[in-house]
């Protein structure tokens, strides 16, 4: 196993323990609530892509780096697991709402 390999490795681990983290603690939310911090959260996440593909030089511009490698990585699993725990909310979120409106109607 590589070095890029074990960041990696630490990244994913990260990434997920902060998304269940935050998934316990958002998930007593009421319903609209969750939604909207869903939908903020992607489109942070999307902001977040459009900024550091404006910002990272590319690849032609510059040889290989090791840093704007490292900030790609670390970038990308950050997007990535904002989108993620922003879906994981609209859902929860949504299927929270049906069940209490099924449950007021009875």
């Amino acid at each position: 196993m590589s070095v890029h390999d074990g960041i990696q490795l630490l990244c994913t681990v990260a990434v997920v323990v902060l998304v269940l983290v935050a998934r316990d603690r958002l998930r007593l939310n009421e319903p609209k609530v969750r939604v909207a911090i869903g939908t903020a959260g992607i489109f942070l996440g999307v902001l977040i892509f459009l900024g550091v593909m404006q910002l990272l030089p590319r690849p032609w511009d510059s040889g290989y780096s090791a840093l704007t490698d490292g900030v790609t990585l670390v970038a990308s699993y950050a997007i990535g697991g904002l989108l993620v725990l922003s879906l994981i909310e609209i859902a929860g979120g949504t299927m929270q709402a049906v069940k209490r409106r099924r449950y007021h109607r009875r």
